[in-house]
């Protein structure tokens, strides 16, 4: 017998994306609520590779995120502390750690590093906070939304062709150095980024070869009115006026309502905006300014009575108990 043929027989074909089992899961990525079914996911999916959204990485987060897959109790304790000193607006990365910890997953990074945001630091950008307190006018108000929308969009049309780029060049590689995933007819792959995502990223990678199965995805009429315009804008569309003063609209009253499920608390905040003309948003906004919290949270009470909006779990927030969620 010829050694030579036995061992080109016996050897493993060369790994290509035919055997990349890619999963996309969007999600709103806002509150801990939005993470509550990923470490059931993560645990009992089967998968092989996970993919975490990570804007902006270094090597040094990456090593965090791996220590945190091993199960590293000491770095995720410390990990844990140092978040709930920073406070709410971390939380969301405990709820995170928290459903990755002991996985023992292999860990693919696919996001933009820290040099690239550095390069072009729009890619870091989540949106120009459009505060009412910090404008002069509804115009004003209005022109700093149309631009966090077209920055938003902006953001997507960059960042999602670099992340589908990544995973095209590095994934199939990736695997190929792994002495068992490189030995197995099939690798399962868990990406998981925020929902606006879903509407670049599935495409971008489907034209690079892959077949990924998307979940997540929502329904247009489950977005925010920016998040429709971002949306209309990455089709070709022009920005919606209507959408726009929406947007507006959104801005101010969005701080004002508590819901622990992210998408219930965007049809109630539709159901109120969408009946608001360009002149009740400027007067909304105008009183908002001059009022601050207090008159939102009366006009928002009333609207919802006027619309019969009545959703048990639904609060308005107390201005007076949690001014700091009112953006002064």
């Amino acid at each position: 017998m010829n050694n030579s043929s036995s061992g080109e027989a016996l050897r493993q074909p060369e790994f290509d994306k035919n055997r990349v089992n890619l999963n996309l899961n969007f999600g709103a990525h806002v509150t801990t609520k939005d993470f509550e079914g990923l470490e059931k996911e993560l645990r009992r999916g089967g998968y092989d590779i996970y993919v975490p959204e990570l804007v902006g990485r270094r090597t040094a987060d990456e090593d965090l995120f791996r220590k945190i897959a091993r199960g590293d109790t000491k770095t995720y304790q410390r990990l844990m502390a140092d978040i709930a000193i920073k406070g709410m607006r971390n939380s969301v990365y405990a709820a995170q750690f928290g459903a990755m910890f002991g996985t023992h997953l292999n860990l693919f990074f696919a996001d933009v590093v820290d040099t690239q945001v550095k390069e072009d630091p729009e890619l870091g950008e989540f949106g120009i906070p459009v505060s009412g307190t910090t404008f002069t006018g509804f115009e004003d108000y209005l022109e700093a939304c149309r631009q966090r929308t077209l920055l938003g969009a902006r953001l997507l049309q960059k960042r999602d062709p670099i992340i589908a780029g990544n995973i095209d060049v590095g994934l199939v590689p990736f695997i190929e150095q792994h002495p068992k995933l490189s030995q197995m007819d099939e690798v399962k792959v868990l990406v998981t980024m925020g929902d606006m995502h879903s509407f670049l990223l599935p495409g971008l990678l489907e034209a690079r070869g892959f077949d990924p199965k998307v979940t997540g995805k929502p329904e247009v009429k489950d977005l925010t009115a920016g998040e429709e315009a971002e949306v209309r804008i990455l089709v070709g569309e022009e920005l919606d006026e209507r959408l726009l003063v929406e947007t507006a609209a959104n801005g101010v009253l969005w701080g004002h309502l508590y819901h622990p499920y992210t998408m219930q608390k965007r049809k109630i905040v539709r159901q109120l905006t969408g009946v608001l003309s360009r002149d009740v948003t400027e007067a909304l906004f105008e009183n908002y300014r001059r009022y601050s919290s207090v008159w939102v949270h009366k006009f928002t009470e009333g609207w919802m009575a006027k619309l019969g909006i009545a959703v048990p779990e639904l609060r308005l927030i107390d201005p007076n108990q949690d001014h700091h969620l009112l953006g002064k």
